[in-house]
């Protein structure tokens, strides 16, 4: 389960292909990629790998929850919805006091959640910073200076935005923490109903006598959506891992 990227499933099967020729060579071992598959209501794809050594060999199918639609529909919204939208769920975060058990759980984790509020907060410093200069430097007062200084003010601001706000994801990452509140208040359908059909895939294969083990993953923001699904798969079947396959949970950081 990936995180929240517009990472479609070609492409990570791209990635995936890639970093398997890393995989061989770093452990000198041989691997055969098969060709990637896709459900027919584009909501997983899979693909094949046998890999082998001197006196073993392992036959894994990686599949994938593909979400990358609704990431990229996430992006769309204008900029002025989009810093509405984050003031309303940074104002909750704070209001409510998980800001503050972030910063005590995790500093780190804390500051990866201010970085694009701290961005936007420099943004519009050098938004201001070139207003003021520009003001000062033709010697402008009253009204001129007032329309001159906000119309210089907003287009450094989008300009900062725009480099370097696009090379640090400053944008994603407002509508990382826009998706994430909101999915956590179950305001996102969409996602719901792509969660439900893996989770339905999940017991389905969980109940092939011919697996060995599944290994749940969830990266990033994937990582509180594996934990979802592997509820969502409960309900559906209360001895999920406790038959058949057995089941392990793994999530991996930024």
């Amino acid at each position: 389960v990936a995180g929240y990227d517009p990472i479609d499933a070609g492409a990570q099967y791209r990635r995936f292909r890639r970093q398997l020729d890393v995989f061989q060579c770093t452990w000198n071992v041989r691997a055969t990629l098969s060709e990637a598959g896709q459900s027919n209501d584009q909501s997983r794809a899979w693909w094949t790998i046998e890999t082998r050594a001197g006196n073993w060999q392992v036959e894994a199918t990686h599949e994938i929850l593909i979400w990358d639609d609704i990431v990229r529909a996430d992006f769309v919204r204008s900029l002025p919805v989009r810093l509405l939208d984050a003031a309303r769920v940074y104002g909750d975060f704070i209001a409510t006091g998980t800001m503050f058990r972030y910063i005590v759980a995790n500093p780190r984790y804390a500051g990866f959640f201010l970085f694009p509020v701290l961005s936007l907060a420099l943004f519009a410093f050098g938004g201001w910073f070139v207003a003021y200069l520009l003001t000062k430097l033709l010697g402008l007062e009253g009204v001129v200076a007032a329309v001159t200084g906000v119309v210089a003010g907003i287009a450094a601001f989008l300009g900062l935005l725009r480099w370097p706000g696009r090379r640090w994801r400053v944008q994603q990452l407002l509508d990382d923490w826009i998706f994430a509140h909101d999915y956590l208040h179950g305001r996102r359908p969409d996602v719901d109903a792509r969660l439900d059909r893996f989770a339905q895939a999940l017991v389905t294969q969980s109940r092939d006598s011919t697996l060995d083990e599944i290994v749940i993953v969830g990266h990033s923001l994937g990582a509180m959506l594996a934990i979802d699904i592997l509820v969502r798969a409960l309900a559906r079947d209360p001895d999920f891992g406790r038959r058949g396959a057995a089941v392990c949970l793994l999530t991996v950081g930024a």
